[in-house]
Formats: structure tokens, sequence, C-alpha cells
């Protein structure tokens, strides 16, 4: 079928899916936050992804970014923290009635000839704002998302193994190749490093950074 097959549990949002939705909200919480539109999305391909967080979310629809969030708030019911991103996804949806997907406008207008481009009203309903960005953090925020959602998924056995997590990440989303996958990235990094950036980015910008157990009690061993 000249593609790579992984193992995945028939779970909400599916395994590649669900990670890539990480990457798109974070994208999305930046816009909210007063970034611009461009910057996201080219620290998002500087990143190694293969498009911006903005453009991947007009060409999936944002209502099936919000409905990820919808079967994630099903799912973990009570437990469920709502991600920052829905209030622009509402916004964008029933508000300025930019739905994305299939030749809908979204945060890009259309193509009509060559690329599509950024809206040229969307920082009219998304200022931006004055400041120097932290350019390498806004880059790992974009980036450890999706790996601690895959981590997510291997504690919550969606996915069983480290070696199709770093396959399906690489392959089935585009998760930048240099880094050997998502789980690879954290061994690159250094374990003890990577929980240190965690706690910050948890401490900075709330639970979604929260590590996961399996990783906090040494329990990849043997994944």
């Amino acid at each position: 079928i000249k593609k790579t097959p992984i193992v995945v549990d028939d779970q909400w949002g599916f395994f590649a899916a669900r990670v890539q939705n990480t990457y798109i909200l974070e994208g999305i919480t930046m816009l909210l936050e007063g970034y611009a539109p461009a910057l996201i999305e080219n620290l998002g391909k500087m990143a190694g992804m293969p498009k911006g967080p903005l453009q991947l979310a007009d060409e999936f629809s944002l209502k099936l970014i919000r409905n990820y969030e919808a079967q994630a708030a099903e799912h973990y019911g009570p437990k469920y923290i709502q991600h920052p991103a829905v209030e622009a996804l509402e916004k964008m949806i029933n508000d300025l009635e930019r739905p994305g997907g299939k030749s809908k406008p979204g945060f890009y207008d259309p193509a009509t000839e060559g690329m599509p481009a950024i809206w040229s009203a969307l920082t009219d309903h998304f200022p931006t704002v004055e400041v120097e960005p932290n350019l390498e953090e806004l880059t790992q925020r974009l980036l450890v998302a999706q790996v601690l959602e895959a981590l997510w998924c291997l504690q919550e056995r969606v996915v069983n193994s480290i070696p199709e997590v770093n396959l399906g990440s690489v392959f089935g989303w585009g998760f930048p190749a240099y880094t050997g996958g998502v789980i690879q990235f954290i061994d690159r990094l250094g374990e003890a490093q990577f929980l240190a950036l965690c706690r910050n980015l948890e401490h900075r910008f709330g639970p979604r950074f929260k590590v996961p157990s399996i990783l906090k009690k040494g329990l990849l061993a043997g994944k």
C-alpha cells in the first residue's frame, strides 16, 4: 500500500489527528495572545512542520478542529480543561462566519491564483501586540504541545510502542524528521531538560503543558 502502518486503538480523535490538533491549537492560541499571523506560520515551518498551524486549521476546517475538542470534553468529563484556542475558533466560526474547509474562508482567503493568503482583516479581529517575541519559546510551544499529547496517547494505550509513535509522528502528520519523532525529541533534548522545560511552560501557560506520569515515573522503559 506504499504506507508504513502502525497499530492504534480506536479511541476519540485518532492518534495522528489528535496530536496534530495540539499544534494547530497552540498556533491559534498565539494569535489570541497578539502574535502576528505571519510570524506564527513562519515559526511552524521553520521548526520543520510542513505547514503553519493556521493554514492547517483552514485545510481541516475550524469546525472539525472544534469538534475534536468537543470529543475530548466528552471523553474526559470533569477532568477536561478547555483549550484557550476554543475562544478564537468560536469567534471565527460563529461571529466572523469564516469556518475554513474546502473553498471556504478561514484564517486565510481561498486561493484564486497561486497560494492562499492570510486574511488581510485578521489582525483587525485579533490585534497584534507590540512586544518582542521570544522566538525560541514560541517554537518550543508548537513542538512540545505535540510531544506531550503523544505521551498522553502512550499512557492511555491509544498506541503501544515508542517506535510506532515516532514513525507515526514523522510519516503521519509531518513532525520534524530531524528530531527522529515526538518521543525521540525528548531523548535529543535530554529527559531532565525536557521536564524542566515543561514545568516552565506549565507555569507560564497552564496545565496543557503538564507532563503525563508515564514520563515522570520512568514508565517509558520497555515501550
